[in-house]
């Protein structure tokens, strides 16, 4: 059987920051930035670093589990008040990612849920854990659907970015064509390319070479 090459994982969790592939960079240079503090994560939203409706939640879930971690004060309501604001300042990163929004109410409740500074701090990390893992066993399961639909040696035309990069792994569009590859079943992918900022080119075609899928811009 062909061996994977390995997907790259857009967003990782590394205790004191998070490391983000930033997107802008694509294809010339591979560039993983450390993001340190709630207002990196607000930038690597509004400016496309991270790009991905799953990855901007994804982000946004890490970012308030950071920002959490770095808040000092030792009384609990005052916490929860500057905990809030960071949410309040991420969610206008994208006004229109609904993942985003998701992926921060989800931390809001976990926050509003906990009885002590260090028990939310905690309950902050592993739910933005839990809604990577989420979205990484979903996207696994596109891809066997949609990997169903097809016979080996297929030919397919995909469109825009909907792969591992834009999600926590796999992708969503792209998914059956990482599955294919890893089982050593046959496809052809064409990708089309997209306006304004050739995502074809730039993000589908880079991330499907990296993993050895056919694929045709």
């Amino acid at each position: 059987m062909t061996t994977l090459a390995p997907l790259p994982y857009s967003v990782q969790w590394d205790d004191t920051h998070i490391t983000l592939l930033n997107q802008q960079a694509l294809p010339s240079i591979t560039e993983f930035i450390e993001l340190h503090s709630v207002d990196d994560v607000y930038d690597s939203i509004l400016t496309l670093k991270v790009r991905g409706a799953p990855a901007i939640g994804l982000t946004a879930a890490f970012g308030v589990a950071l920002g959490a971690k770095q808040e000092t004060t030792a009384e609990l309501g005052d916490f929860k008040r500057n905990v809030t604001r960071h949410i309040e300042k991420l969610a206008s990163s994208r006004p229109t990612a609904v993942n985003l929004f998701w992926a921060l109410r989800r931390m809001e409740n976990a926050l509003h849920a906990a009885q002590s500074i260090s028990a939310a701090k905690e309950a902050l990390v592993t739910e933005a854990k839990a809604i990577f893992a989420e979205d990484e066993e979903m996207c696994r399961k596109i891809g066997e659907h949609g990997l169903s639909l097809f016979t080996r040696g297929d030919s397919i035309l995909t469109h825009c970015n909907a792969g591992g990069i834009a999600t926590a792994r796999y992708g969503t569009a792209l998914a059956p064509f990482h599955l294919a590859k890893e089982r050593d079943f046959p496809l052809k992918v064409y990708a089309c390319e997209t306006r304004p900022v050739l995502q074809g080119a730039r993000l589908t075609a880079w991330e499907l070479m990296q993993a050895g899928v056919d694929v045709t811009l």
